[in-house]
């Protein structure tokens, strides 16, 4: 026992060192070996030793290509897919790189479905909330631009997201957060209702409503940083790092954006929305019949 372990000691030293090497030295490259099986004490068997040759194909590609190896591996599948379609109609191309290449090409096709469904989605919620065409456009186009930093900042700091990272951020950034959107513009629409200037209810709405977003943007941040910075997983790492990103850039952008947007679209919003500085006649009826019993409670409390 005392030899194997001495053995294990010795093995393990020699990977620290090749590891060392691979950061001191250039044209010096190293590929992981921990899932690959053995056939002896020493040596790979047949299977870890093809694993093993395609590890190192793609290290020579990206030494080779650069940036651009992906390309070319892509090209190459490309030439294959065509090559066994010639000859078997129902061919299929396998491996580790066709299997990437397909995922992130499905990947692409449902990000754009998804996208255009969300936003539909949405478009129609809000437009039946506020029986309004031109609400619906500024509210989504809100959140659509929140989004769109969001991303932004991964570009700029150059950081690698998961590839469908963009899919699940366009849907749960924007159904998570247009609920920011809604409150303002339902507090601005309540005090333009109650007879306020148009200058007056958009301070008295964002007044009112930033506390609540700012809050509710929290609770989001919060939840989805938490697991940012407990879990090891680096795919759910990074999606939760842009969720937890997102909330605060979208209520900053509807805090310090809509409003302003809303004051000055006003006109529109009354041009193209029903009722929107009127209450519906029921509604109209029963808040009249409230304030009438308010005053006669507070007439015979007088007396």
């Amino acid at each position: 026992s005392n030899s194997s372990q001495g053995y294990y000691d010795a093995w393990s030293y020699v990977k620290d060192i090749q590891r060392q090497n691979e950061s001191l030295y250039d044209n010096v490259y190293v590929v992981g070996t921990g899932e690959l099986e053995l056939g002896d004490t020493i040596h790979n068997n047949a299977a870890s030793n093809v694993k093993l040759g395609a590890k190192w194909a793609k290290v020579a590609e990206a030494v080779v290509y650069g940036d651009e190896s992906v390309s070319y591996e892509n090209a190459q599948i490309d030439t294959l897919k065509s090559i066994v379609l010639k000859y078997d109609p129902n061919g299929y191309l396998t491996g580790e790189g066709a299997m990437t290449k397909d995922l992130v090409d499905v990947t692409n096709r449902d990000f754009i479905i998804t996208n255009i469904i969300s936003v539909a989605a949405i478009f129609i919620l809000i437009a039946i909330i506020f029986k309004s065409i031109s609400i619906p456009v500024i509210l989504v186009a809100s959140i659509e631009i929140a989004i769109f930093i969001n991303e932004s900042f991964s570009f700029i700091f150059g950081e690698t997201i998961p590839f469908i990272a963009p899919t699940i951020i366009g849907c749960v950034q924007l159904g998570a957060t247009v609920d920011y959107a809604i409150l303002i513009t339902s507090r601005f629409r309540e005090e333009l209702r109650k007879g306020l200037s148009k200058d007056e209810a958009i301070r008295k709405a964002a007044n009112e409503s930033d506390r609540s977003i700012f809050q509710s943007a929290m609770v989001f941040f919060v939840a989805t940083f938490g697991v940012y910075l407990i879990c090891d997983i680096e795919i759910v790492k990074s999606i939760c790092g842009m969720l937890a990103r997102g909330a605060i850039i979208s209520a900053f952008i509807i805090i310090c954006t809509l409003p302003p947007i809303l004051y000055i679209c006003e006109k529109l919003i009354n041009k193209t929305s029903f009722n929107w500085r009127t209450m519906p006649k029921e509604k109209f009826k029963k808040s009249k019949a409230k304030i009438k019993a308010v005053k006669a409670k507070k007439s015979e409390a007088a007396k």
